[in-house]
């Protein structure tokens, strides 16, 4: 038994191929975007957490390969907004954010609390990256153009990639 091929013209054998390609670039894009680059995240904060903050708070759109926001571990501590972000693995990430204290010295703050403190130029945001003293961890300091102060403690082998990733994806809520 022979198999036909319907007689299709030249114009609709290219159309086909080109949409057969277009879906093969779009399902790679994909996979290529959350494995390589992270993972793009759609996190909000709760009404009910958002209405009590007195700054602008900011989520992260991308997190480091594995990482996800644990959307029930929105808290709020005194006038400080906190929440995690989970690996599969065991990684944890910790974000809290307040306003800038009006009479904090950054410097000082980095000097008391942070080995080797590292500006990352280039970024949207002011962002301080190093090794949090007396703790097993790393820390991204990020300073907002209005003033919402996000501190991100992250795994003792973070990098100032992952700093990087996390400071120049935030977007304001």
């Amino acid at each position: 038994m022979k198999i036909r091929i319907p007689r299709l013209s030249r114009k609709t054998w290219v159309m086909l191929d080109a949409f057969v390609v277009a879906v093969i670039l779009i399902v790679v894009g994909f996979f290529a975007l959350r494995t390589e680059k992270g993972i793009l995240v759609d996190a909000k904060i709760p009404d009910t957490i958002s209405a009590k903050l007195l700054f602008t708070p900011y989520v992260p759109t991308k997190l480091p390969k594995g990482f996800e926001i644990d959307k029930s571990s929105y808290t709020m501590q005194e006038t400080a907004l906190i929440f995690t972000a989970s690996s599969k693995s065991g990684g944890r990430l910790v974000f809290s954010e307040q306003s800038v204290p009006k009479d904090m010295n950054m410097d000082e703050f980095y000097g008391n609390n942070v080995s080797n403190p590292q500006r990352l130029d280039g970024l949207k945001y002011r962002t301080i990256f190093g090794a949090l003293q007396g703790r097993n961890s790393t820390i991204a300091s990020i300073v907002t153009e209005d003033g919402t102060w996000i501190l991100a403690t992250m795994p003792k082998d973070a990098t100032k990639e992952t700093a990087t990733t996390i400071s120049q994806s935030l977007v304001k809520q």
